[in-house]
């Protein structure tokens, strides 16, 4: 094809065609490591956190005094 103009009308209704099928197309999938240090207790994963992950309330440091 070497109408530019019937190309681009072409390739629009192949694009329509092809989200009609597909809307929704997953191109990443976030993840997350965490690592806490050996003195942190209460560190729980939640789905529901406002961060997305760990829920911070009940997060603290098993010993204070090593900081």
């Amino acid at each position: 094809m070497t109408d530019i103009d019937a190309a681009n009308v072409e390739w629009g209704d192949l694009d329509e065609e092809i989200l009609a099928l597909a809307p929704v197309v997953p191109l990443m999938v976030a993840r997350t490591v965490s690592l806490p240090g050996e003195n942190v207790t209460g560190l729980h994963a939640s789905a529901n956190a406002a961060t997305g992950g760990i829920d911070y309330v009940g997060v603290g440091l098993k010993d204070p005094e090593k900081g």
